[in-house]
């Protein structure tokens, strides 16, 4: 038995052009903008989903990829500003694969630990 295929998530700018049709035309319905997004964006989406994007505080929508669907809370602010640092700084020098930017990661991930550590050690806040 085969699972039933999965329809594709609209992006955060599709989101935002949902946001700003339905702010344009208040009176249209969830059912309504369903149809818009089937005959814009050629994707199928829920009523609820119109109403989440109705509901979504613009804040949401202010995001640096707005060709992403989804969004995740950051779990390791430090991590991820010095990795995308990285990133940033070498760039345009080389081509930086997903291996090396594992390796920076774990380096990264290493001196944030190693800084949580020692500033434990020396302190004598262990005890």
């Amino acid at each position: 038995m085969s699972s039933p295929a999965q329809s594709p998530s609209l992006t955060l700018e599709e989101k935002l052009q949902v946001r700003l049709k339905a702010q344009r035309a208040p009176r249209m319905k969830d059912g309504e903008l369903q149809l818009w997004v089937l005959s814009t964006f050629k994707k199928s989406v829920s009523t609820s989903t119109i109403r989440r994007i109705r509901n979504k505080p613009p804040a949401y929508f202010c995001s640096a990829n707005s060709s992403a669907t989804r969004r995740r809370k950051v779990k390791f602010p430090k991590l991820e500003k010095q990795l995308v640092d990285f990133f940033h700084r070498n760039e345009e020098d080389s081509v930086i694969s997903d291996n090396i930017l594992l390796l920076k990661a774990g380096d990264i991930k290493k001196d944030l630990c190693c800084g949580v550590l020692c500033g434990v050690l020396y302190t004598g806040s262990h005890h």
